[in-house]
């Protein structure tokens, strides 16, 4: 518990009247078949629900696409900087959940926005290859 990693012991609380607010464990969903994924399938295991709801709420007055071609993919999306190198396999975000999620290998939701307003069929092959070989991504 939480309460544990600050050295309270929870059961100190125990007929104090203060209530605790616990959740359920987080169960992460499994990677989709990496073949036949959908564009779907790949954020929801890349984001989670939550998130992609969140991506899909961006506004896309919000996102500005500065260079896309068969190599780069830099955007501005709100007041953060993205720029994917496609041939190096890397992934730069400013966003502080992107700093928390990286280590993961899982995206924010700028990076979904971002994978929601390219062409499908650039953004699933993307998508497929960072679920499939996060280790061949470098995530900055």
């Amino acid at each position: 518990m939480a309460l544990r990693s600050f050295g309270i012991d929870p059961e100190l609380l125990v007929g104090t009247g203060i209530e605790i607010a616990t959740r359920g464990p987080i169960v992460e969903k499994p990677p989709p078949d990496i073949k036949s994924a959908s564009m779907t399938e790949c954020l929801e295991f890349l984001l989670g629900d939550p998130r992609l709801r969140r991506a899909r709420a961006i506004s896309d007055k919000e996102l500005r696409i500065l260079r896309h071609d068969r190599r780069h993919l830099n955007a501005r999306i709100r007041a953060y900087n993205v720029k994917i190198d496609l041939k190096k396999k890397t992934i730069e975000h400013d966003c502080a959940d992107w700093g928390r999620r990286k280590t993961g290998k899982k995206l924010c939701k700028h990076l979904g926005k971002i994978m929601l307003a390219i062409p499908e069929e650039e953004a699933i092959p993307l998508l497929r290859d960072i679920i499939s070989k996060p280790n061949s991504w470098q995530l900055i």
